[in-house]
């Protein structure tokens, strides 16, 4: 086995989940040349600094990218092809037709794919990195593959958070990092600003020695200006992933709602509180023993409704800031820094 080409058209937290098993195959065939197509341009952003992948392919959902980018593909020869975990499987067939491949590997849903040299039947009950260990092993044995995710920094980038502390006279703090929000593609994620507020409140004033970093995307620019003005958070904005990531590194607990800056502080010393609300915590929650899922519980979750027409988020209307404090509370009291 030489060549491996995976395509992968999920977004940066499925590329995080992914990177145990890019690891692992790596250090099980070393001379091994990797290959990645993808259809999100920043998925590709937590292993860019890495030695795993070999070459890129990009293309957006549109006939003349596909048409040049297959192009492109069919120049060369792999001896392996496989997706993710959780592709439709028109779209693997849309995307795998164009390579020149010895085998094929991937999951189906109702009815096998004929296109395929070996499936498995996806789940939607397990987790993705559950889901992706069932697809490496049709052609490897991965079952002692590590489930730490990683998140290459470059120097520049470590540099980057080290000024920034020292910018800020966060030397002597504990970080608390914040992600408030989502892209919009999933703003029915999102959790209210006003208890986010609350939550920074009760920090503030329980925990001193605790500084927090409030990180905000360009879709959360609003959200993330009505905080700022209502607390004495340092927002963090306008920034690369990488330079984000590094600042997410420097922190000792992190809060989001479910996001890709959950899944980047999954890879670092971090303890993580992830709030869900409609998606499903089976298949998409942080690769972490240090990560606590905080949900509503209504017996309607999850419903994957990303766009209601005919849901008001009760799940996330209903989960009081109350709730939360008392959750991050009991673990910082664990820690003795009252």
């Amino acid at each position: 086995m030489n060549k491996i080409l995976i395509i992968h058209t999920w977004g940066i937290g499925d590329m995080i989940m992914f990177t145990p098993f890019l690891v692992f195959l790596k250090k099980e065939y070393p001379s091994i040349s990797i290959d990645f197509f993808i259809t999100q341009k920043p998925a590709f952003l937590p292993i860019k600094n890495s030695d795993l992948v070999d070459k890129v392919y990009y293309a957006d959902y549109n006939i003349k990218s596909m048409f040049h980018v297959s192009r492109e593909i069919r120049k060369t020869h792999y001896d392996i092809c496989f997706h993710t975990s959780g592709i439709s499987p028109f779209k693997y067939f849309l995307f795998s037709m164009f390579v020149n491949s010895d085998y094929r590997y991937g999951e189906y849903r109702q009815i096998p794919n004929i296109f395929l040299s070996k499936q498995v039947k996806y789940d939607n009950t397990i987790h993705r990195f559950e889901s992706n260990l069932k697809i490496l092993s049709l052609f490897s044995n991965a079952s002692h593959v590590s489930k730490m995710p990683v998140f290459y920094l470059s120097e520049s980038e470590k540099i980057f958070a080290d000024d920034f502390i020292k910018d800020h006279q966060l030397q002597n703090k504990f970080l608390f990092g914040i992600h408030p929000g989502c892209n919009k593609k999933s703003i029915n994620r999102r959790w209210s600003k006003e208890k986010f507020v609350e939550v920074i409140e009760f920090l503030q004033k329980k925990y001193p020695m605790i500084s927090i970093l409030l990180f905000v995307g360009p879709d959360e620019e609003e959200d993330g200006d009505f905080i700022e003005v209502q607390t004495k958070v340092i927002k963090v904005s306008k920034t690369s992933l990488g330079q984000t990531a590094s600042l997410i590194a420097k922190c000792k607990w992190f809060l989001n709602t479910d996001s890709g800056l959950g899944h980047i502080a999954s890879c670092f010393d971090c303890k993580i509180f992830t709030i869900f609300g409609p998606a499903d915590s089976r298949l998409s929650r942080v690769i972490s023993d240090n990560a606590e899922i905080i949900k509503s519980g209504l017996k309607c979750q999850p419903c994957e409704i990303l766009n209601p027409t005919h849901c008001n988020l009760e799940c996330l209307r209903d989960l009081k800031s109350s709730v939360i404090i008392k959750i991050i509370d009991k673990r910082l009291e664990v820690e003795n820094l009252c």
